[in-house]
């Protein structure tokens, strides 16, 4: 494989996300694609059958795709080529000549169509070697995730995540969890299952970042501490703003944290 490394810095990411015509997520993806002229392989289905398809999907959420699409760098595959052990082809033949990088976008609802719940976690583990081995950006779509057990399974399979309201939980080494966007009612249970599967890593402390965190709502940070209470192990914050740091005072959820500077 000759795929050179993405610009995106985050491999292997989960989006738990609906798909919809409002679709933020799948913008992100593609506007680092076309920003970074990188070849861009999307998994192809009834709302999005071709390339066509794809860039008036994108044009509505505000990315011009069309000079890509015209280039060659944007390709739409159905779910048996992309699933069906041609996954490695679709991301050579993507990069070949140019020695592009390359970001892939799927998911579960797909793969669905292709193979078994087990076949779909061992093909997570191809695309996590896609990242850790070639730097291919990898992000699956989950848009049916309902359980606290299906979350933290989810979670477990990739080293960043998308949630609503365009919450960034990045787990870049054990220990360390780094928060960005805003986490509110609507994703606090994704940030509470981020961090206890981040509590799993075994390090006597977790570090989480919030210097790029918009916002934390009350519910957010109730999710933190109920994580800690649960694991029973230390967590710091740091680079929490004023205005967390005045809230989690005043609802006394500071007692559960260490409370740093950046």
């Amino acid at each position: 494989m000759t795929a050179r490394a993405s610009t995106a810095g985050t491999g292997h990411q989960l989006d738990l996300a609906p798909t919809g015509s409002d679709d933020p997520g799948l913008a992100r993806w593609a506007r680092h694609g076309v920003d970074n002229a990188e070849a861009m392989i999307y998994v192809g289905g009834v709302g999005v059958p071709d390339v066509d398809a794809l860039v008036a999907l994108l044009a509505a959420n505000g990315v011009d795709a069309l000079a890509d699409a015209q280039d060659g760098r944007v390709s739409v595959v159905e779910p048996d080529r992309f699933y069906g052990g041609g996954y490695d082809e679709l991301v050579e033949a993507a990069s070949e000549g140019r020695r592009l990088a390359v970001r892939t976008f799927g998911g579960p609802a797909a793969a669905r169509q292709v193979l078994t719940a087990e076949g779909f976690a061992a093909f997570e583990g191809v695309l996590a070697r896609s990242w850790q081995e070639h730097g291919v950006t990898a992000v699956c779509r989950y848009d049916d995730v309902t359980g606290p057990g299906e979350l933290a399974q989810a979670f477990a399979r990739h080293g960043s995540a998308w949630g609503k309201s365009l919450l960034h939980v990045h787990r870049p080494r054990p220990g360390l969890l780094v928060l960005e966007g805003e986490a509110d009612l609507s994703n606090a249970h994704v940030l509470g299952a981020a961090v206890t599967e981040a509590m799993g890593d075994g390090e006597p402390l977790l570090v989480v970042d919030c210097t790029l965190l918009r916002f934390g709502a009350v519910a957010a940070w109730r999710a933190v501490v109920q994580a800690q209470e649960r694991s029973g192990r230390p967590v710091r914050l740091v680079g929490a703003s004023d205005l967390d740091r005045r809230l989690l005072g005043m609802l006394g959820l500071h007692r559960a944290f260490e409370v740093v500077d950046g």
